[in-house]
């Protein structure tokens, strides 16, 4: 699982979809809900579906419940 920070525009969108073409289970995460809707929707080819959390990595109780949720969605494992 790979967790994308910024993944909505430039640099950050451009990563999260070179590991969604190479089949990885993608969460990205931005400020924007309806603009990472649409990034996901848009960079989602590989067989997993690519997941969008809204976070500001710059708000701590944001960052918390983004792991969260990803810990959640994924579990804590790094082997899937």
């Amino acid at each position: 699982m790979v967790l994308v920070a910024g993944a909505s525009r430039g640099i950050g969108r451009a990563l999260a979809e070179g590991f969604a073409e190479r089949d990885a289970k993608v969460v990205i995460a931005g400020r924007e809900a309806a603009t990472l809707a649409q990034t996901a929707k848009e960079i989602s080819t590989g067989k997993h579906p690519v997941a969008f959390e809204v976070c500001d990595v710059a708000k701590p109780d944001d960052v918390a419940k983004l792991v969260k949720n990803v810990t959640q969605m994924f579990g804590t494992s790094t082997r899937w």
